[in-house]
């Protein structure tokens, strides 16, 4: 099972309720791990009155801070993923939940 992102976070909740069923996990950036000692960047923000252009400007460093490790390979397609993923955000959490009630519902009969 592999996970990147908040599919990590997923693939590690699912991969603890099926304990020994799962032989490998690999974890892509996941985010929430709350990793002691980890450095942390301070991201860029989004404030209430930026246009869309400062928008991009955010999405692209922060790309540079926490999932690129070439800064060159931040280019527009990037930068419109991150952001039009972003905004889906909400529902991926709603499927996260959704999935950990199927999987403990499975495991419970």
């Amino acid at each position: 099972m592999a996970g990147f992102s908040f599919g990590g976070i997923i693939a590690g909740l699912v991969a603890a309720r099926l304990g020994r069923r799962v032989r490998v996990l690999v974890l892509l950036g996941p985010g929430g791990m709350g990793l002691a000692g980890a450095q942390r960047l301070r991201l860029l923000k989004i404030l209430p009155k930026m246009v869309p252009a400062d928008i991009e400007r955010v999405h692209s460093g922060n790309l540079r801070i926490l999932m690129i490790a070439d800064p060159s390979k931040v280019d527009e397609l990037a930068v419109f993923l991150q952001i039009d993923l972003g905004a889906f955000s909400g529902a991926l959490q709603k499927l996260a939940h959704a999935a950990e009630h199927l999987v403990a519902g499975r495991l419970s009969r």
